[in-house]
């Protein structure tokens, strides 16, 4: 007798069936045990310590700025990573640039790098740490906290708020001598309206003077290239670096594949460590651009060219520039206005004679060889002429 359709069926395919109901939960186990893929650090911090909460934001603060120590003889984290915006330049990476970086990666990869160290400028600072992957998880959630709140801007000091009292002040001063005469002593008035009218006449003055020039500008870069350990301390030549300044008009700033010429072999910085280094390495592989801060900034109306004055003139970097081989973070040391490139033009003698750039200048040759003239300034060659800057 031929068994039927049915009975056919769960003999052919009953075995298939338990074997991929099986598999099924063969899988969803070992799934379960081995706890859920977690996508984000903060899911993984859920799993391990449990779910975030404003305490555990609060103390690990505390842990980074020291309240609570993280080690008998460490120092607090926020000694060396900066909290909050400062003037001065520091080597190590602000508090901000860590939690941005390690945002979308784990408490143990964090704890991984501050308890053993890769660099052995992080290795000696970090030896009396003894943090724990739980002081870490705090740790964590702060600074997952301070990267969506980022930094305090820091204030802005200037003479504006004081400029605008003193406005109130004379303008009170010349109402009540002119229209109301509740004071009947016009000696006061004339001298508060002389004080704050002369101090309000100078600022106007300076503000005016000042304004398109960024004199002591100082920015900080997106990497922290130091000129002194580069330009002083292993006497690189300026023109390595600024390859096309003698023959063009920008200095040029170097390419990041430029950069990686050296920094292939170099990985740990003198001062920094790796954090910095890691940042031109994280660009180069990138195929990304080092969005570098422009320090000298001349206005669009006046012309200045690098090959004239460091190709033909053969001046030194410093004497625009100032003293750069000696600066950590590069700083606008001169104020750059016209009256400064006049005085330099007036006073700056050039070599006439035996420099080709100037052998157009025939008269001005026949007149030195003849003894009538001493010398030649920027000024006989034209570095005076308003259409050799402003054309």
């Amino acid at each position: 007798m031929m068994p039927n359709q049915p009975d056919l069926f769960r003999r052919a395919y009953r075995p298939a069936f338990l074997f991929c109901i099986s598999l099924f939960l063969c899988l969803h186990i070992s799934a379960f045990e081995s706890g859920p893929a977690a996508d984000h650090d903060s899911d993984e911090a859920e799993h391990v310590f449990g779910p975030v909460t404003g305490d555990d934001i609060k103390r690990g603060e505390r842990l980074f700025r020291g309240l609570v120590p993280v080690g008998p003889d460490a120092a607090s984290c926020a000694s060396c990573h900066n909290v909050n915006p400062i003037d001065t330049f520091n080597w190590n990476p602000s508090a901000y640039e860590i939690a941005r970086l390690y945002r979308d990666r784990s408490a143990g990869d964090l704890h991984a790098v501050v308890m053993e160290p890769v660099s052995p400028k992080m290795m000696e600072v970090h030896d009396a740490y003894e943090i724990s992957p739980e002081d870490m998880f705090l740790i964590k959630s702060w600074m997952d906290d301070f990267a969506e709140r980022g930094m305090d801007e820091r204030p802005v000091i200037t003479n504006l708020i004081l400029f605008l009292v003193l406005l109130v002040v004379f303008i009170a001063a010349v109402a009540d001598l002119v229209i109301f005469k509740k004071i009947s002593f016009k000696l006061l008035h004339l001298a508060v309206i002389l004080g704050t009218g002369l101090f309000m006449l100078k600022t106007i003055a300076h503000e005016a003077i000042a304004l398109g020039r960024s004199q002591y500008y100082e920015p900080d870069q997106p990497i922290k290239f130091s000129h002194r350990v580069h330009a002083h301390d292993n006497k690189t030549d300026c023109l390595y670096c600024h390859s096309i300044a003698e023959y063009s008009h920008p200095a040029g700033i170097p390419s990041v594949s430029q950069c990686m010429n050296c920094h292939v072999i170099v990985r740990d910085g003198t001062h920094s460590g790796r954090f910095e280094i890691n940042k031109l390495v994280e660009a180069y592989q990138n195929e990304m651009p080092i969005r570098w801060i422009r320090v000298y900034n001349l206005p669009d109306h006046a012309f200045f060219s690098h090959a004239q004055h460091v190709g033909a003139a053969g001046l030194d970097c410093s004497e625009c520039h100032g003293e750069v081989e000696e600066m950590d973070r590069v700083m606008q040391v001169y104020d750059l206005s016209m009256g400064w490139c006049l005085d330099c033009h007036r006073s700056r003698e050039v070599d006439v004679l035996n420099n080709e750039f100037y052998s157009v200048y025939m008269q001005l040759r026949d007149d030195l060889r003849a003894g009538r003239l001493d010398y030649a300034t920027a000024r006989e060659t034209g570095g005076t002429n308003c259409m050799k800057c402003h054309y």
